[in-house]
């Protein structure tokens, strides 16, 4: 039986991780987060939900039952900065889960990863700061 991912909010946004396998999991609200651990079967006691309230942004890694990663990320600032140190640690998550060397070499295979997550993302976590930015002005 082939592998169905669970439904998540449509605010959050899924990619299948090439090469490395696992699922990497954009969320932009703390909301998303507690909805997309519900849909993983998540225990909330292994992410202080409480505590992405006084965060810019998290990063977690999960492995289910099956052996299936999950890489979750949370960037509550919609910052770009956020954005890219959280995907650094999911970079390093994916290296030390599937046995890559990060601490040798010009570490290209990092480099390539962080990319392609950052490519992914970028636009997403914009195009929110943006949605707010405008909700904020019509507000003002």
């Amino acid at each position: 039986m082939a592998y169905k991912p669970p439904k998540i909010p449509k605010t959050a946004h899924r990619f299948d991780i090439p090469l490395y396998g696992g699922e990497l999991v954009l969320c932009c609200n703390r909301e998303d987060v507690e909805s997309v651990l519900l849909a993983y079967k998540v225990s909330k006691q292994l992410w202080d939900i409480d505590g992405l309230n006084t965060v810019a942004g998290a990063a977690r890694h999960f492995v289910s039952d099956s052996g299936g990663s999950l890489y979750l990320v949370y960037v509550g600032d919609l910052m770009l900065r956020t954005l890219v140190h959280e995907l650094m640690h999911t970079t390093f998550f994916i290296a030390d889960y599937v046995g890559l060397d990060s601490d040798t070499g010009s570490r290209e295979s990092l480099c390539y990863l962080h990319d392609w997550m950052f490519q992914r993302t970028y636009g997403i976590v914009m195009e929110e700061w943006q949605r707010v930015e405008d909700l904020n002005n019509d507000a003002g």
